[in-house]
């Protein structure tokens, strides 16, 4: 219901972002998902490497860029160290990616209405 929301308010720049948004949240909310799973974040991990490239506000471009240095680390220790796989380290990861992506589509709404 929060992805509509904010798609539907969102303009058609964003397209890549909601999908992406959706496929993040297509991986949460998999009762079961093996490691190999999170190749389908390649989508979203390109979309917000474009965002970290092309973004008009410093804000937008260092909440990316820290996002995906976040998410970096947290798939390194997740297969680095098991007791992270067991508490869900990149499942919180891909939960703050989520969010990120949605924050990036209102950002971007609301620069383009102010223009």
């Amino acid at each position: 219901m929060i992805i509509g929301l904010v798609g539907w308010r969102s303009q058609s720049q964003s397209e890549s972002l909601i999908v992406s948004a959706v496929l993040v949240w297509m991986i949460l909310m998999a009762p079961l998902s093996e490691f190999h799973y999170l190749l389908v974040l390649l989508l979203p991990m390109m979309a917000m490497v474009f965002v970290a490239t092309h973004a008009l506000d410093g804000a937008t471009r260092w909440l990316v860029r820290a996002t995906l240095a976040v998410f970096a680390v947290a798939g390194l220790l997740t297969m680095a160290f098991v007791p992270l796989q067991q508490i869900g380290l990149l499942c919180w990861a891909m939960i703050g990616l989520w969010g990120v992506l949605l924050t990036v589509v209102v950002r971007q709404a609301r620069m383009s209405g102010a223009e």
